[in-house]
């Protein structure tokens, strides 16, 4: 089906990285090819692609269809870290909050704990296709 909304291309808008080496990272904010936002994130467990996929408590996928017809739309990302590895996500589309999730790797020698994080902020995707992003960064300390 090639309905005017369907596009066969995922990709993600937004990542935070910890450094590891294989696996999924702690984040990842991905459009689905139906235009939803959907979250991802794995569990390091060991070298190379020792992992537990699909880990973050998420509510699912979110309502607002992205489009790529040039509409244009607001993201706001709300990160609260805990200081032990983990962190809360709340993810809003034109001030409407679309999806939240909570990333809080468990404890014990079988589970990497992420001692920094950076954030990644474009499209990633497996395929190409044409896109125009404009964006405007900022971030702010919330206490």
């Amino acid at each position: 089906d090639k309905s005017k909304n369907f596009y066969p291309e995922k990709f993600d808008i937004f990542q935070i990285h910890d450094g590891r080496d294989g696996c999924a990272p702690p984040l990842k904010v991905n459009i689905q090819s139906g235009g939803q936002l959907r979250l991802f994130a794995d569990y390091k467990t060991g070298p190379g692609e020792k992992c537990e996929r699909n880990v973050i408590k998420s509510s699912g996928l979110g309502l607002t269809q992205i489009k790529r017809d040039g509409t244009e739309y607001k993201l706001n990302i709300l990160l609260n870290f805990n200081g032990k590895s983990g962190f809360d996500v709340d993810v809003f589309i034109n001030d409407k909050l679309e999806v939240s999730g909570k990333y809080s790797p468990p404890k014990g020698n079988n589970y990497v704990q992420s001692k920094y994080f950076y954030f990644k902020h474009g499209v990633y995707s497996k395929n190409i296709f044409d896109y125009e992003m404009k964006s405007k960064i900022s971030m702010k300390k919330v206490r």
